[in-house]
């Protein structure tokens, strides 16, 4: 127990000894003068203070203009997508000129938002892809083979597509929607995976059984 005290006074003097030797640095490189010359013990310390106090403010300041000058901006990123009405039209394009009249198509950007943490405001969207999503009319959706055969077509016009007209100068994933009288074929797969599939020369029911139906 005496051993723990001895070592507490210890640490208690050593506390004394800094702060003292940083009130006389601080003294030491304005050295004021009182209205009689000579400063009183409590104006000496009080100097001291106030010298470490403006030092301090003026370091906190400086790292905070570094802060706004690196351009780093606070952001809490969340999933989400944006949709991209003139790029849909581009595409609705390509489709109408290769015959394609009764497909809808539309395309939106994926990424994630730039959310303020304090505001809790989207300041920016970053775009890492974009997805496209097609919409045919069949007659009925047991004709497999036959609409194989038109997504072939799809992917191809897809494909045509330059990527650096698109954001996010990639192209991601790809929804195709055969709507029949009584029921529909939902198809949802990569672009890649799609452009792959018919190169190597998948056709009809054997590429919708690759992309998942």
């Amino acid at each position: 127990m005496k051993k723990v005290r001895h070592i507490v006074i210890i640490i208690f003097l050593i506390n004394i000894f800094l702060l003292g030797s940083l009130v006389i640095l601080g003294w030491e490189r304005s050295k004021p003068e009182s209205s009689s010359g000579k400063m009183s013990l409590i104006d000496y310390a009080i100097h001291g203070w106030d010298i470490l106090i403006t030092q301090g403010n003026q370091l906190s300041g400086n790292d905070q203009l570094v802060k706004e000058d690196a351009g780093s901006e606070p952001c809490a990123y969340q999933w989400a997508t944006l949709p991209l009405p003139e790029v849909s039209l581009k595409i609705q394009d390509a489709f109408q000129k290769a015959g394609h009249n009764d497909v809808s198509v539309s395309a939106e950007a994926y990424g994630e938002n730039c959310i303020h943490p304090e505001t809790g405001q989207v300041v920016k969207f970053l775009t890492m892809q974009t997805d496209i999503h097609i919409l045919s009319r069949v007659e009925n959706v047991t004709e497999k083979e036959k609409i194989g055969n038109k997504l072939v077509e799809y992917i191809l016009i897809i494909d045509e597509i330059p990527v650096e007209s698109i954001p996010g100068s990639q192209k991601g994933q790809v929804q195709a929607i055969f709507i029949g009288q009584d029921d529909e074929i939902n198809l949802w797969f990569s672009y890649m995976q799609g452009l792959q599939a018919v190169k190597h020369g998948l056709r009809g029911v054997g590429l919708l059984e690759a992309l998942g139906n």
